[in-house]
């Protein structure tokens, strides 16, 4: 039988973040090619170094913010990011970014593991 990757990672994600009792999860995967983390859930390609799961992989460990001060940090420096985005990106990366951002903004918790 085939396997849909897609809907086996929301399911893993989804599942991650009941257990935490997170706000919600998501699976990124790292692309070699491109050292982007793409995450079919969101449909967000972003820098390997960026919010979230770019401190998990800079870490290479569980990331779990907690307080509004720590999620903040993340909003922050995608709003960096944001900020001197290429002017040659396309609009499709632009909007991935900003997909990424607005899905920042309304966190209350949230748990990063990596998986090996």
């Amino acid at each position: 039988s085939d396997i849909d990757v897609a809907k086996s990672l929301r399911k893993i994600g989804s599942a991650a973040a009941h257990l935490a009792q997170a706000q919600r999860g998501a699976v990124y995967l790292l692309d070699d090619k491109t050292s982007e983390l793409f995450c079919d859930t969101h449909g967000i390609r972003i820098p390997s170094t960026l919010g979230l799961p770019g401190s998990v992989m800079r870490q290479g460990g569980t990331v779990n913010l907690r307080t509004r001060k720590q999620i903040e940090t993340v909003v922050e420096s995608v709003e960096a990011y944001e900020a001197q985005l290429p002017v040659g990106l396309s609009l499709t990366e632009r909007l991935q970014v900003q997909r990424y951002l607005e899905s920042c903004r309304d966190l209350r918790s949230a748990l990063a593991i990596p998986l090996y």
